[in-house]
């Protein structure tokens, strides 16, 4: 499974978090994921899983 830094870094470059890398899932990291979820038509659960990561990996080097 990806790390919080992983998480945080692909959720920034998709667009829908705008904290700081800190690899803690946070409040804000949480909500993140929920709306990376509904966008992508997936369960808002908050809680990043296989599917969830399966299409969150995409975003983990755009701007790098």
């Amino acid at each position: 499974m990806p790390t919080g830094e992983e998480i945080q870094t692909a959720l920034k470059n998709a667009g829908f978090y705008k904290g700081k890398i800190d690899g803690k899932i946070g409040e804000g990291t949480k909500q993140a994921i929920k709306e990376f979820q509904k966008a992508n038509g997936l369960v808002a659960d908050g809680i990043v899983g296989s599917k969830t990561w399966e299409r969150l990996r995409n975003y983990i080097s755009i701007n790098e």
